[in-house]
């Protein structure tokens, strides 16, 4: 490979990390020159993944930091840098074989890749090995690997998991086209998450956009059933998304040639995963009206417990401004209630943090205290004829339209009734309006629909629309712009073709088309 040492004695790559460690010995540690030496690694196979992630996740700090490109390294940030300096040196150099077959003598009966996926709270990273099966035994070859570390923007280690598996797919399913030419290959990919791996295996559920856009993809490039749990202590990726100092990463056998289990075809660490248990961050990705057809499935003991006292005599809704705020107050207070009856039993349980599923049953609790002033309505019989009202099986009010048969969530084809005379119907109109990024009243309606119905809905939307000051600001009449300068001379001047030339370039770009799998394209625009 062009830029990658080779020793044709011993057919190796050789992989010097010498000149890398003197220039870091010798550069006064700015921003700017350890960018200059995080440059100078070039290590095409991601061999050295582990040591260049620990580079980019001290570069990361140093954004936190917000340390200028000239300004100089003190305290702690420069005895890190030194401390990494110091550890290239304790390695002069690694070697991995080119060929992958060299060694091997005997008829190959199958090929195969496996893939590891990990994330941690800093990067998220791939690898995969080359397991070749001989008529006398087997070997495990390291391939390549991939890793980035986290954005700025924190995400949860699950949404890092997801982008883990996916760079994962990607960097697998090239490496089995680039070999496929020479060689039969099955695939296999390994995680340790099993929120990531109910995204993928979930194909009853439908999540939000940011992890359903990357489940399709990754479906599209490795086939589901090729998607299995392992224990993190043997994940290699795990490594790679923490970072390895050389000296450590020249002796780690679980980088250089994988898990143990793969060679030996002893004991894998796999667990058998069931994807009807789904985990509270899976949950938390769902849409909507999943969400709530998950819901109408389970059951809560506290919400039956809770049904004869009535909330509103615990709680006064009107002292909140925010809906999820009242919902995680009442969510709290019923979870001090049933620790408390826990206690007066005498059984022991730890205090443990709120779910969606308590926020779901203190959302159930104030529904029906809306609902109950509606049958005391004189035009309740009028409605109920009307819009078709049934009580479910939690004891809620819904609207039967003419969407039955519609691929709906059971949430919009059978919307919640709300009173608007009672507060807590303002606060979900107000939730909505800022779920729409304060869109207008048409768009606040619709979202409000997705769930709930109010008689006289957009009179009530636009009275309360009316008031948001967040809108009213942005309403305003706007700046007028300045006049517009005269063009200038080389756009109104006749000049020769290709007298002015601009380039320019972008990509890569994936697209696919019917009979062949997501290729990468480039532009170039003169």
């Amino acid at each position: 490979m062009l830029g990658v040492r080779l020793n044709f004695v011993s057919d190796q790559f050789v992989l010097d990390l010498r000149e890398i460690a003197t220039l870091a010995r010798n550069i006064e540690p700015t921003k700017r020159n350890i960018v200059s030496v995080t440059a100078k690694f070039y290590d095409p196979m991601g061999f050295l993944s582990p040591i260049i992630t620990e580079c980019k996740m001290f570069f990361q700090e140093l954004c936190k930091a917000k340390i200028g490109w000239d300004e100089p390294l003190e305290g702690e940030l420069k005895n890190e840098w030194l401390k990494l300096a110091t550890g290239w040196q304790c390695v002069n150099s690694f070697t991995v074989l080119r060929c992958y077959f060299q060694e091997v003598t005997e008829k190959i009966v199958s090929c195969s890749l496996h893939g590891f996926g990990d994330a941690s709270s800093k990067a998220y990273a791939a690898v995969i090995y080359l397991h070749v099966t001989t008529t006398t035994g087997s070997s495990v070859k390291f391939l390549a690997s991939r890793s980035s570390v986290v954005p700025l923007k924190q995400e949860t280690i699950p949404r890092l998991q997801l982008l883990a598996a996916l760079i994962l797919a990607r960097l697998i399913s090239h490496a089995g086209e680039v070999l496929e030419p020479e060689v039969d290959i099955t695939d296999l990919t390994w995680t340790d998450l099993k929120v990531a791996l109910a995204w993928i295996k979930g194909e009853e559920r439908e999540w939000k956009p940011f992890v359903q856009n990357r489940v399709n993809e990754i479906k599209t490039l490795v086939p589901m059933n090729s998607w299995t749990y392992c224990r993190g202590k043997n994940n290699p990726a795990d490594i790679l998304s923490r970072g390895m100092s050389p000296s450590e990463l020249s002796e780690c056998a679980l980088w250089i040639e994988g898990p143990t289990w793969l060679n030996d075809n002893a004991e894998t660490g796999s667990e058998e995963f069931n994807n009807g248990q789904l985990l509270q961050e899976c949950l938390e990705e769902m849409k909507a009206g999943d969400k709530e057809r998950w819901k109408s499935e389970t059951s809560s003991s506290l919400l039956v417990a809770a049904e004869t006292i009535g909330i509103a005599k615990v709680m006064t809704c009107e002292d909140y401004g925010n809906l999820q705020r009242l919902f995680r107050v009442t969510a709290l207070v019923l979870q001090f209630v049933k620790l408390l009856k826990l206690r007066l039993q005498k059984n022991v349980e730890t205090q443990k943090e709120l779910t969606s599923q308590d926020i779901a049953v203190a959302e159930t609790l104030w529904v029906k205290e809306i609902q109950k002033s509606l049958s005391k309505n004189p035009k309740f019989e009028i409605w109920k004829r009307q819009f078709g009202i049934f009580t479910d099986e939690h004891g809620i009010m819904r609207c039967m339209g003419r969407l039955s048969q519609a691929k709906l969530p059971a949430s919009a084809k059978y919307p919640i009734l709300l009173d608007k005379s009672h507060y807590i119907t303002s606060l979900f109109v107000g939730d909505s309006h800022k779920r729409v990024m304060h869109g207008g009243v048409k768009s606040t309606l619709t979202e409000l629909r997705s769930r709930f119905w109010i008689v006289q809905g957009r009179q009530f939307v636009r009275k309360l629309l009316y008031e948001c000051l967040v809108c009213r600001r942005l309403q305003g009449r706007p700046y007028v712009a300045p006049p517009p300068p005269p063009l200038p001379e080389f756009r109104v001047m006749e000049e020769p073709p290709f007298t002015y030339v601009g380039i320019d370039f972008v990509g890569p770009l994936y697209v696919k088309s019917l009979n062949s799998p997501q290729q990468k394209v480039w532009i170039c625009l003169y």
